[in-house]
Protein backbone atom coordinates (compact mmCIF):
# COMPACT_ATOMS: atom_id res chain seq x y z
CA UNK A 1 0.00 0.00 0.00
CA UNK A 2 3.16 2.86 0.80
CA UNK A 3 4.03 2.31 -2.82
CA UNK A 4 0.69 2.98 -4.51
CA UNK A 5 0.01 5.59 -2.05
CA UNK A 6 3.33 6.90 -3.17
CA UNK A 7 2.38 6.81 -6.82
CA UNK A 8 -0.88 8.42 -6.16
CA UNK A 9 0.47 11.22 -4.18
CA UNK A 10 3.15 12.18 -6.51
CA UNK A 11 0.41 12.60 -9.21
CA UNK A 12 -1.69 14.67 -7.59
CA UNK A 13 1.06 16.51 -6.70
CA UNK A 14 2.78 16.72 -9.88
CA UNK A 15 -0.19 17.62 -11.36
CA UNK A 16 -1.28 20.31 -9.00
CA UNK A 17 1.89 22.01 -9.78
CA UNK A 18 1.40 21.95 -13.62
CA UNK A 19 -1.59 23.53 -12.78
CA UNK A 20 0.23 26.01 -10.16
CA UNK A 21 2.39 26.86 -13.33
CA UNK A 22 -0.93 27.44 -15.35
CA UNK A 23 -2.79 29.59 -13.20
CA UNK A 24 0.15 30.98 -12.47
CA UNK A 25 -0.09 30.93 -8.39
CA UNK A 26 2.27 32.47 -6.26
CA UNK A 27 6.11 31.37 -6.02
CA UNK A 28 5.50 29.89 -2.62
CA UNK A 29 2.91 27.62 -3.42
CA UNK A 30 4.95 25.96 -6.18
CA UNK A 31 7.88 25.37 -3.77
CA UNK A 32 5.55 23.80 -1.47
CA UNK A 33 4.21 21.35 -4.23
CA UNK A 34 7.18 21.29 -5.22
CA UNK A 35 8.65 19.71 -1.73
CA UNK A 36 5.17 17.40 -1.96
CA UNK A 37 6.31 16.25 -5.14
CA UNK A 38 9.81 15.15 -3.58
CA UNK A 39 8.05 13.90 -0.33
CA UNK A 40 6.08 11.64 -2.07
CA UNK A 41 8.80 9.80 -4.28
CA UNK A 42 11.28 9.83 -1.26
CA UNK A 43 8.35 7.27 0.72
CA UNK A 44 7.95 4.54 -1.80
CA UNK A 45 9.12 5.14 -5.80
CA UNK A 46 12.41 6.55 -5.15
CA UNK A 47 13.33 3.30 -3.10
CA UNK A 48 11.21 0.99 -5.48
CA UNK A 49 13.22 -0.41 -8.13
CA UNK A 50 16.10 -1.50 -5.20
CA UNK A 51 13.81 -3.17 -2.97
CA UNK A 52 11.74 -4.90 -5.46
CA UNK A 53 14.95 -6.22 -6.90
CA UNK A 54 16.46 -6.90 -3.41
CA UNK A 55 13.20 -9.00 -2.37
CA UNK A 56 11.78 -10.68 -5.11
CA UNK A 57 15.31 -11.94 -6.35
CA UNK A 58 17.08 -14.99 -5.06
CA UNK A 59 20.41 -14.72 -3.23
CA UNK A 60 22.12 -16.09 -6.90
CA UNK A 61 20.60 -13.43 -8.55
CA UNK A 62 20.67 -10.29 -6.34
CA UNK A 63 24.00 -8.64 -7.24
CA UNK A 64 23.12 -8.91 -10.72
CA UNK A 65 19.70 -7.76 -10.55
CA UNK A 66 20.88 -4.78 -8.21
CA UNK A 67 23.22 -3.62 -10.68
CA UNK A 68 20.82 -3.93 -13.24
CA UNK A 69 18.20 -1.75 -11.46
CA UNK A 70 21.04 0.96 -10.81
CA UNK A 71 21.55 1.32 -14.54
CA UNK A 72 18.41 1.66 -15.62
CA UNK A 73 17.80 4.15 -12.60
CA UNK A 74 20.35 5.89 -13.81
CA UNK A 75 19.52 5.69 -17.99
CA UNK A 76 16.20 6.81 -16.81
CA UNK A 77 17.07 9.94 -14.51
CA UNK A 78 19.71 11.01 -17.55
CA UNK A 79 16.89 10.51 -20.17
CA UNK A 80 14.63 12.90 -17.71
CA UNK A 81 17.60 15.10 -17.47
CA UNK A 82 18.49 15.37 -21.02
CA UNK A 83 15.07 15.75 -22.41
CA UNK A 84 13.49 18.46 -19.52
CA UNK A 85 15.23 21.27 -20.84
CA UNK A 86 13.64 20.76 -24.23
CA UNK A 87 10.37 19.95 -22.95
CA UNK A 88 10.14 23.05 -21.06
CA UNK A 89 10.25 25.51 -23.99
CA UNK A 90 8.25 23.59 -26.69
CA UNK A 91 5.62 22.77 -23.65
CA UNK A 92 6.53 25.34 -20.64
CA UNK A 93 6.50 24.60 -16.82
CA UNK A 94 2.61 23.86 -16.82
CA UNK A 95 3.09 21.40 -19.83
CA UNK A 96 6.28 19.76 -18.54
CA UNK A 97 4.82 18.58 -15.35
CA UNK A 98 1.57 17.96 -17.03
CA UNK A 99 3.33 15.21 -19.12
CA UNK A 100 5.23 14.04 -16.17
CA UNK A 101 2.22 13.95 -14.21
CA UNK A 102 0.40 12.03 -17.31
CA UNK A 103 3.20 9.38 -17.49
CA UNK A 104 2.97 8.45 -13.28
CA UNK A 105 -0.91 8.44 -13.88
CA UNK A 106 -0.90 6.08 -16.80
CA UNK A 107 1.68 3.75 -15.02
CA UNK A 108 -0.84 3.48 -12.02
CA UNK A 109 -2.69 0.40 -13.23
CA UNK A 110 0.73 -1.50 -13.39
CA UNK A 111 2.16 -1.06 -9.80
CA UNK A 112 -1.64 -1.63 -8.96
CA UNK A 113 -1.96 -5.28 -10.93
CA UNK A 114 1.45 -6.32 -11.18
CA UNK A 115 3.65 -5.32 -8.16
CA UNK A 116 2.07 -7.61 -4.82
CA UNK A 117 2.39 -6.75 -1.34
CA UNK A 118 5.59 -8.44 0.86
CA UNK A 119 4.39 -7.06 4.35
CA UNK A 120 5.32 -9.00 6.83
CA UNK A 121 7.26 -11.70 4.90
CA UNK A 122 10.75 -13.61 5.23
CA UNK A 123 13.67 -12.89 2.92
CA UNK A 124 13.80 -16.32 2.24
CA UNK A 125 9.84 -16.54 1.41
CA UNK A 126 10.30 -13.68 -0.84
CA UNK A 127 12.90 -15.43 -2.21
CA UNK A 128 11.07 -18.88 -3.00
CA UNK A 129 7.94 -17.09 -4.08
CA UNK A 130 9.43 -14.79 -6.67
CA UNK A 131 12.60 -17.41 -7.65
CA UNK A 132 12.27 -18.96 -11.41
CA UNK A 133 14.21 -22.28 -10.73
CA UNK A 134 13.23 -24.42 -7.84
CA UNK A 135 15.37 -27.31 -7.45
CA UNK A 136 14.24 -30.19 -9.90
CA UNK A 137 15.02 -33.48 -9.19
CA UNK A 138 15.44 -35.88 -12.43
CA UNK A 139 15.72 -39.42 -12.35
CA UNK A 140 19.27 -40.90 -11.55
CA UNK A 141 20.77 -42.21 -15.16
CA UNK A 142 24.50 -43.69 -14.91
CA UNK A 143 27.33 -41.50 -15.90
CA UNK A 144 29.11 -41.10 -19.10
CA UNK A 145 31.99 -43.26 -17.50
CA UNK A 146 30.20 -46.33 -15.84
CA UNK A 147 30.72 -44.95 -12.64
CA UNK A 148 27.91 -44.38 -9.75
CA UNK A 149 24.45 -43.07 -10.86
CA UNK A 150 24.37 -39.06 -10.78
CA UNK A 151 21.18 -36.96 -9.88
CA UNK A 152 21.15 -33.83 -11.58
CA UNK A 153 19.24 -30.67 -10.69
CA UNK A 154 18.87 -26.99 -11.66
CA UNK A 155 20.09 -24.67 -9.41
CA UNK A 156 19.10 -21.06 -8.26
CA UNK A 157 21.30 -19.62 -11.18
CA UNK A 158 19.52 -22.42 -13.54
CA UNK A 159 23.21 -24.24 -13.75
CA UNK A 160 22.70 -28.16 -14.40
CA UNK A 161 24.52 -29.59 -10.82
CA UNK A 162 25.68 -32.82 -10.99
CA UNK A 163 26.36 -35.19 -8.03
CA UNK A 164 27.33 -38.50 -7.48
CA UNK A 165 24.70 -40.51 -5.35
CA UNK A 166 25.71 -43.62 -2.87
CA UNK A 167 26.22 -47.16 -4.68
CA UNK A 168 22.94 -48.65 -2.59
CA UNK A 169 20.79 -46.16 -5.48
CA UNK A 170 19.79 -47.94 -8.63
CA UNK A 171 19.49 -46.87 -12.11
CA UNK A 172 15.45 -45.42 -12.40
CA UNK A 173 14.96 -44.54 -8.52
CA UNK A 174 14.63 -40.91 -6.91
CA UNK A 175 16.42 -39.20 -4.94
Amino acid sequence: PLMLTSAVLLVVSIFSLSGAFYLDWHPLVVVLFLCAIMASFSIGLGPFSFLIASESLGLSERATGMTLCAAINRCTSGTVALTAVSMYEALGSGGLFAVYGLTGFLSLPFYYYNVSETAGQSLEELSTRYSRARRREIELKPTDDGNRPAVQWYSDNDSVATKQVAPQATEGTMV
